[in-house]
């Protein structure tokens, strides 16, 4: 399978598990950090907690069917109880506004459909099911019970590969055109066998709800066709305040007609900020990216775009109408072009580099090209107008190709003298780069400005010992540095570069978020050096109370997620701090207000052998008061 490598979301990297397979989104008003429970019990009692202790957030993630069966399952009179006891939870909850229940069971669905409309502070509920216990009675008991709420704003709905038809999918476009308070909806019936009858439904309860905002589904292999895309096109293009639209249909019987109507629905939207639209391994061409392109430049309000073609027959004349987009385009801010295993060539890539060294207002670009003819000639002229573009985010996936040490030289050459660029991210799964780009790499590293961001994916490469140790001098030399990934399964690092590299990471000041993925996916084994670097990494997250993430692929302990929420805790402890008083340089311990008292007060939850403290604690020389050898930004 084609390896995607790291990529960039927002502000930080997201970590391996995010990456592979279908990740479980928390879009639509779902936050990063939520209360995690795995039990009827331990939801219901995080349903019940009031005051400033309880958690605004909480996600139940149950075992699946087969390990529930394992487990002995419920007797019918403990499901009543449990059914009862959530249904009271959910309808007095003061405190959660938001809910998500991953592979639930059917009498614990039912009780949160019954308490829904009856629930006087729940914005947000998601609700995941993987498999075929999800029925069409149960959906239809879930989309009266949205239809009826009066509160709810956003909803989301994935049930991939269950055991749902039209009839229990259609209800919901009802329901959502029936629910006055919603503005966002996320549906995924991806691997079902829903049929345009479902789209006609959806599409009418888009047209009947004024107030949505944002709009996602997911239809990938599914029996749906260019009907299904014409009504949605239709129901975006008459929309008042649609402002998001993501439509993944991969796999589907989608043809070129659809790019007509959906440019026709682009032209017409009113209101549309974003739109992402995904139709690999379908019989798409050129002249659909014609189409869309077309639209896009003529829209005056679309601020993102992306836009997925893989496994397709997309050739250089679809990849250049899209580039010009990124000439023609006045609003444009994120591009992301995703052409992986299609016909494009070093051509389409110069239009691309022509595109992009014109696009004044662009922020952020995406262009994966993995499995094509692109070459490294491609890549220097990509990078030469990375220099000229006011970009803070630039991801590059080159796995698969004749990509070489000129192509990741070129871009850390471009890196290291951008004056606003944040975040970059690197993919060239097996290629020929090896340690000759290792001293490239250490200077951007070390000399860059601005960078925060920094993902690297080097599987199946030759690099190893040199390049290693140049990582680590970066990383020791860069101050600023907030995210790192280096993704690098079956490369030979040795022990003193894992050592090298660990050290760079105890030392890291700035750190926030790391993410490792090494050894032989293959044997599932680590070598000598990936041990230490694993090893020595989890043992720098005890020490280091900055890092806040960390993930080691499959070679992570438990206490990790332990310590990361630790870590968290002592950022909010120095933010308490700071607020107390004004600072002032006595030493006398009468005061909180006295710099010398706090940093003393504020080592007292640090761990044991640390000396990282903010750099609001440290004297106007630029030493700390007392003790501790280095400093980390006040968060």
């Amino acid at each position: 399978s084609r390896g995607r490598g790291p990529a960039v979301s927002g502000h930080c990297l997201l970590p391996p598990f995010f990456r592979h397979g279908r990740a479980m989104s928390w879009r639509n008003g779902f936050g990063r950090q939520a209360f995690e429970v795995t039990s009827c019990e331990d939801l219901v009692a995080a349903l019940k907690m009031e005051g400033p202790g309880a958690p605004p957030s909480v996600a139940a993630i149950f075992p699946s069917a087969s390990c529930s069966q394992l487990m002995g399952g419920w007797r019918p009179e403990e499901e009543l109880a449990r059914r009862s006891a959530l249904a009271e939870a959910i309808a007095t909850s003061k405190g959660v506004k938001s809910l998500r229940l991953v592979d639930a069971p059917l009498h614990l669905l039912a009780a949160t459909s019954e308490s829904l409309p009856a629930s006087p502070a729940l914005r947000c509920l998601a609700i995941e099911s993987r498999g075929g216990q999800f029925t069409d009675e149960m959906a239809m008991r879930l989309a009266e019970a949205v239809q009826a709420s009066e509160r709810l704003e956003a909803f989301t709905l994935r049930l991939m590969d269950a055991a749902v038809s039209d009839q229990g999918a259609g209800i919901f476009g009802l329901a959502i055109g029936a629910c006055r308070s919603l503005t966002s909806i996320e549906f995924d019936f991806s691997g079902t066998e829903i049929t345009d009858i479902f789209g006609r439904a959806l599409a009418h309860g888009i047209s009947n709800n004024p107030r949505l905002e944002s709009v996602m589904i997911d239809i990938s292999s599914t029996p749906v066709g260019d009907l299904t895309c014409a009504v949605i096109a239709e129901a975006i293009a008459n929309h008042m305040s649609l402002t998001t639209v993501v439509l993944k249909a991969d796999r589907t019987s989608m043809t070129n007609a659809v790019g007509v109507v959906l440019s026709r629905a682009l032209r017409q939207a009113p209101a549309l900020r974003t739109l992402e639209v995904d139709f690999s391994g379908t019989s798409i061409t050129s002249p659909f990216a014609s189409a869309l392109a077309s639209a896009v430049t003529a829209s005056r309000t679309l601020e993102s775009f992306k836009f997925v073609a893989c496994d397709t027959a997309m050739a250089d004349r679809g990849g250049i109408a899209l580039a010009e987009t990124l000439k023609g385009s006045a609003s444009l801010r994120a591009f992301k072009l995703h052409l992986e295993g299609t016909r494009i060539s070093d051509h389409m890539c110069s239009a691309l580099a022509e595109g992009l060294s014109q696009a004044r207002g662009l922020r952020s670009f995406v262009f994966r090209a993995s499995e094509t003819e692109v070459t490294d000639d491609s890549v220097v002229e990509l990078t030469k107008a990375l220099q000229a573009a006011p970009l803070e985010s630039f991801v590059l996936g080159l796995s698969c190709t004749a990509a070489t040490n000129t192509s990741l030289e070129a871009l850390a050459h471009a890196t290291r003298q951008h004056r606003t660029l944040r975040e970059v991210s690197f993919e060239a799964l097996t290629t020929q780069i090896d340690d000759d780009a290792g001293p490239a790499v250490e200077l951007a590293l070390a000399q860059s400005p601005c960078l925060r961001s920094l993902a690297l994916g080097l599987g199946s490469t030759e690099v190893g010992d040199g390049f290693g140790a140049h990582i680590a001098a970066g990383l020791a030399a860069n101050s600023r540095i907030q995210d790192f990934a280096l993704e690098a399964m079956r490369a030979n690092i040795s022990p003193a570069s894992g050592a090298a590299i660990a050290a760079a990471i105890a030392g890291s000041a700035s750190l926030r978020t790391l993410s490792l993925e090494l050894g032989d996916t293959s044997s599932c084994r680590l070598s000598a050096a990936q041990e230490v670097l694993v090893s020595e990494a989890l043992e720098c997250f005890a020490r280091n109370p900055v890092l806040e993430e960390l993930c080691c692929g499959d070679f992570e302990p438990e206490w990790c997620e332990g310590l990361g929420v630790r870590n968290r805790e002592i950022q909010e402890q120095a933010r308490t701090l700071a607020r107390v008083a004004r600072w002032s340089d006595d030493v006398g311990f009468h005061s909180l207000a006295e710099r010398h008292f706090r940093a003393t007060v504020f080592r007292y939850f640090l761990p044991h052998g640390c000396g990282v403290i903010p750099v609001c604690f440290l004297g106007e020389c630029g030493t700390p008061n007392s003790g501790g050898s280095q400093s980390a930004r006040s968060p």
